[in-house]
């Protein structure tokens, strides 16, 4: 397993660096530039992705000092069968599998990870890993899951609405996802999650995807 790409934003000195301007890794690389570049800080950037840093709440980490936004950095790593194959539980060797993404021409398969920190709303880093998601976020995981929360609740709270009136919703709302599902299966609860991948993988070729998820809007 081996690091390819990094994208930064809002980190110490570095703004944004994604995208077209993200760093690629050959393998054996040199940072090259004037005192005060930011060279350091890029290095800095992938110690933050991979541990902890000593004082998460410093100022500091944050770009122009701006304590009020957040800090992201987001690595890809070249992922190999033997690496997979180190993982001894067959579970979550397939969990691992089921997230990896192929964005990049020159690799097959890529792990991508997340760590943000939102100086105002966490105590620390979150971490996360990135997948390839809809780019319509009514058809996002998250989404999908807040509205089955909300129906599920109603059918257990209105007399007059029942597990039929919550399965048909969801039907009616999520019709490719509910292909999918056996009809049997349709009035229970996690199946529209735990689906979900099977989903998206299926579809892949119909669906607008990007990487995610990751970005923390504020609130205004």
């Amino acid at each position: 397993m081996k690091l390819v790409n990094i994208e930064i934003e809002r980190f110490r000195s570095v703004k944004n660096q994604t995208g077209d301007d993200s760093i690629e890794f050959q393998g054996l690389d040199c940072l090259v530039g004037e005192n005060n570049a930011g060279k350091t800080n890029i290095l800095s950037a992938v110690r933050f992705l991979l541990r902890e840093e000593k004082k998460p709440n410093d100022e500091e980490l944050f770009w122009q000092k701006r304590d009020d936004e957040v800090v992201e950095v987001r690595g890809f790593f070249e992922i190999s069968s033997e690496d997979l194959d180190r993982i001894e539980d067959v579970g979550k060797r397939s969990t691992v599998r089921d997230v990896l993404i192929s964005e990049h021409e020159s690799y097959d398969r890529v792990l991508g990870i997340c760590r943000q920190f939102d100086g105002e709303a966490n105590s620390s880093p979150s971490f996360k890993l990135l997948q390839r998601v809809p780019e319509d976020e009514e058809l996002r995981k998250s989404s999908i899951e807040e509205v089955r929360d909300e129906l599920w609740k109603k059918q257990k709270s209105e007399k007059n609405y029942s597990r039929a009136d919550y399965r048909r919703e969801m039907v009616d709302r999520y019709e490719r996802l509910a292909d999918i599902i056996p009809k049997d299966k349709q009035r229970n609860k996690g199946i529209w999650t735990s689906k979900h991948q099977e989903f998206i993988s299926e579809n892949e070729e119909e669906l607008a995807l990007t990487i995610g998820p990751c970005l923390v809007k504020r609130e205004k």
